[in-house]
């Protein structure tokens, strides 16, 4: 029998818990995690020690070599960004800015400062644009600064971010730490880009070949941004965890995916847990227990689930009748991504005829506002027919354990109605 090695490498675990508002840093399965390494030898100091000749029958298949690389993060306040020159110092010590106008302008006054003390160059603060594309991503990529630059430095929300991933994946080939300033998607964490048209139409999940090295999550700044962001990243976040459960029922997975369905109770729990507590910090703009769990819920665990799965299981009926419901004008306009995934998920579970996981769900969505019904998103009935239509037509509606239907949709849309 092939004797495949697990590698599991990890470059710092570090973590330091100081009290006074110090930074919690904690670098998680940092580096490479679950590198399988195919060898003829069985042990590297014993060389006598061979494989069976290749040819010899095995009593169970082989899988792929398969290669998980999982970012680090430093969790904290303000002195999150103190950890910053010491973590990225093997990489380099030239840096970019990439980011968005606000976020540029709030970050780089208190991370300016810290890198040139410690002997970095800035090699130019660039703003991102407005959209995230391919086109703008290469283009920003032969900028003289991001083209001098060792590494980038990815400043602002997820469009930002995904931006950078793009920019750093062909042809710089750089990498790249995150610094999220809204706690809204698991951009500073996943790997995957969101792209866009020029024209602002979603084109694709793009697939990046590395994540962040690291994301430094400054969570004294993600309390202060606008409300809107964590109440729709907890419905987005919540979401996670029901459609992984409901697209893998009943199929054969493997290591990855079972370890991420595994945590991914780490994206409901704590939002159930503190989700209304962590929207009254949020509006008061002063971090407690609750919001710091939160936010980790929406950028920690979420990019773990994602980089964990696979990629049929990452999305379902939610996010499918998310892009039919984006078909509205009125949902388009005036409803955020979260919010309409959230809507989403209470009808997915009344599907499936999870009721007391819907019910407690609209506990939670009634106590911060996320919508419970059409009414919510600006939706009448008569409204529903293109929305089904489209949302059967996304793949995302296709990987599940029962066929989804237009008549199933209805049904469950009618029985939320009548549960409001």
């Amino acid at each position: 029998m092939r004797f495949n090695w697990l590698v599991a490498v990890v470059s710092v675990l570090r973590v330091t818990c100081v009290s006074m508002g110090k930074a919690i840093c904690t670098a998680v399965c940092c580096g490479v995690i679950g590198v399988a390494i195919s060898c003829n030898v069985r042990y590297m100091g014993n060389k006598s020690r061979q494989y069976p000749d290749e040819s010899a029958e095995r009593d169970y298949e082989v899988d792929e070599m398969i290669t998980q690389i999982i970012p680090s993060y430093t969790f904290g306040g303000f002195d999150a960004y103190e950890a910053v020159p010491q973590i990225v110092a093997p990489y380099g010590t030239k840096v970019c800015f990439v980011g968005g106008e606000t976020a540029l302008r709030i970050v780089e006054p208190m991370l300016r400062p810290i890198m040139e003390k410690a002997g970095f160059t800035i090699t130019g603060s660039v703003m991102y644009g407005k959209e995230c594309t391919v086109a703008n991503g290469r283009a920003l990529a032969m900028r003289p600064e991001v083209q001098t630059a060792n590494m980038i430095f990815a400043i602002g929300g997820g469009k930002a971010i995904d931006t950078v991933k793009v920019i750093c994946e062909e042809p710089t080939r750089k990498p790249f730490f995150t610094f999220p300033t809204v706690a809204s998607t698991c951009a500073a964490l996943s790997k995957v880009s969101i792209v866009y048209t020029d024209d602002h139409v979603f084109e694709e999940v793009r697939e990046n070949t590395y994540p962040a090295v690291h994301a430094f999550i400054n969570s004294d700044i993600l309390v202060a941004a606008p409300t809107r962001f964590v109440w729709a990243g907890m419905g987005d976040t919540v979401a996670k965890h029901f459609e992984s459960h409901f697209s893998a029922r009943g199929r054969e997975t493997d290591y990855e995916t079972q370890m991420g369905l595994a945590l991914s109770s780490m994206c409901v729990d704590p939002i159930i847990k503190g989700g209304a507590a962590a929207m009254k910090a949020a509006e008061a703009q002063v971090r407690n227990a609750a919001f710091d769990a939160v936010a980790m819920a929406i950028i920690v665990s979420t990019g773990l689930v994602s980089g964990m799965l696979a990629e049929e299981y990452n999305s379902s009926v939610a996010h499918a009748l998310c892009y039919g419901l984006t078909t509205q004008p009125a949902v388009e306009e005036h409803h955020l991504h979260g919010e309409i995934v959230a809507y989403g998920v209470l009808v997915l579970l009344t599907m499936d005829g999870q009721r007391s996981e819907r019910n407690e769900l609209m506990k939670l969505y009634r106590a911060i506002g996320l919508p419970t019904r059409l009414q919510d998103l600006d939706m009448t009935r008569d409204m529903l027919p293109p929305v089904i239509a489209r949302a059967l037509e996304v793949p995302d509606a296709k990987i599940a354990p029962f066929t989804v239907t237009a008549e199933g949709l209805n049904e469950a849309i009618e029985a939320l109605e009548e549960a409001n």
